[in-house]
């Protein structure tokens, strides 16, 4: 998590794995605020999925919102594809910014909710996350003990 932010491990099955929002709020303050992010996942189905595909598929799901889309400059990673992207929404009560990093067979995204005031301060926060986070592989073991 960004300094001063938690990780919040509550998930929503079809909107996220995990929160993060700055420390000593909860999530509904951090809602209220405006200012709060969430993590998932996209798994790539081909090799040459991108994150191009990513975002015309997540577009195309904006598009009954009218929204205004633009493509920001962001950090590079060594062997790994990124992409930082603004949503205005006009029934949205701030901007919705999505990093996002393209792995061997699934794209990382971090969408970030926050005022327009503090764009760069968390811009970079989100930047923060895009260039530390790691692939991994979760083994759950079952229990077949009664």
């Amino acid at each position: 998590a960004p300094f001063g932010w938690v990780i919040d491990i509550r998930t929503r099955p079809g909107y996220w794995l995990a929160l993060l929002y700055q420390r000593g709020l909860t999530l509904e303050e951090a809602q209220e605020k405006n200012e709060w992010m969430y993590i998932n996942f996209w798994k790539r189905e081909e090799k040459n999925e991108s994150i191009q595909d990513l975002l015309k598929i997540q577009e195309a799901n904006f598009a009954d919102l009218n929204p205004k889309i633009e493509m920001l400059p962001t950090i590079k990673r060594s062997g790994n594809n990124t992409a930082l992207r603004k949503v205005i929404i006009d029934t949205y009560p701030c901007p919705e910014y999505t990093g996002f990093v393209e792995f061997e067979n699934f794209i990382f995204y971090v969408v970030m909710f926050s005022p327009t005031e503090l764009e760069k301060k968390n811009i970079r926060k989100l930047e923060n996350i895009i260039m530390k986070v790691k692939p991994g592989i979760v083994k759950h073991e079952t229990n077949t003990s009664s």
